[in-house]
C-alpha cells in the first residue's frame, strides 16, 4: 500500500510517526512538500527572525528523520492539483504520483 502526505509541518511529521507506528514498514509512504527544507516550526519563526532562536532550534525533526524512517521525502515541489477518482496528486513540476490513501496535511496559510 502506498500512502501519500502531502505536508510536512507539525501535522504531516506526526502523521508519517504514527503511520510508521502502526504499520510498521510493510507500507510505502511518500511525503510531499513544497519546503527546499526540512520540517520546522512555523510557531517559531518569529524567534528565529529576532535572533533568539537558530534555525537548527526551529527543526521539528533531525535532518535525517524521514530516511530513518523508510520515507520518501519530495522537498520543494508543490502539489498542485488532487484527482480523487484515479488516486493522483499532481505536482508543480509535472509529476504524477498515484496513492492507494492519502492526507493532505498542508495546514493554513496567513490572509
Amino acid at each position: 500500500m502506498h500512502l501519500l502526505v502531502i505536508g510536512s509541518s507539525a501535522a504531516g511529521v506526526a502523521a508519517v510517526e504514527t503511520l510508521r507506528r502502526l504499520g510498521g514498514r510493510e507500507h510505502r509512504i511518500t511525503v510531499v512538500t513544497a519546503e527546499p527544507v526540512p520540517a520546522y516550526s512555523r510557531c517559531l519563526l518569529p524567534d528565529l527572525l529576532a535572533g533568539r532562536k537558530t534555525e537548527a532550534a526551529i527543526g521539528l525533526r533531525p535532518p535525517d528523520f524521514y530516511r530513518r524512517l523508510g520515507v520518501e521525502l519530495l522537498a520543494g515541489v508543490a502539489a498542485v492539483a488532487l484527482r480523487p477518482q484515479e488516486k493522483r496528486v499532481v505536482l508543480a513540476d509535472g509529476r504524477e504520483l498515484a496513492y492507494d490513501r492519502l492526507l493532505v496535511a498542508t495546514g493554513a496559510g496567513p490572509v
